[in-house]
């Protein structure tokens, strides 16, 4: 079904599969790190993946270090494997944030509503940059 159970006929009863496994989300990192919004974006890369969904709801949140909320990106259906999400360093008001180090977290759902997240990542935000670290 769209939740992502299976089943299967076994004589004259069938089989039913409840899909209560997690999905995963593994090497995650950002780059440029740091990085210059006003020269380029910052990509966040991260891999997925899930027992019985080809499709997770992707939720990617930024705060400052004191826990404001800055901007979050979702992505429905997005398929497993190695996935990435942009940001141009720009707040949910459309305003470049202020330099300065900043905490980001995954969270994937998958078709049967199971959720997983991914915390503790940082990222660093300098326009003092003349150039990225990672164009160097």
């Amino acid at each position: 079904d769209n939740a992502g159970n299976k089943s299967s006929p076994s004589g004259t009863s069938p089989v039913i599969v409840v899909d209560k496994t997690l999905p995963t989300i593994t090497s995650v990192t950002d780059s440029p790190a740091p990085f210059n919004p006003q020269k380029t974006s910052c990509k966040f890369s991260y891999a997925t993946s899930d027992n019985y969904s080809n499709k997770l709801n992707v939720l990617l949140s930024i705060y400052d270090l004191s826990w404001k909320f800055i901007k979050s990106f979702e992505v429905s259906s997005q398929p497993v494997g190695a996935n990435y999400v942009t940001w141009d360093g720009k707040d949910y008001h459309g305003n470049y944030v202020s330099d300065g180090t900043y905490r980001y977290y995954i969270r994937a759902i998958d078709e049967a509503g199971n959720a997983e997240s991914a915390f503790g990542y940082y990222l660093t935000v300098d326009t003092t940059l003349r150039v990225n670290a990672f164009f160097s």
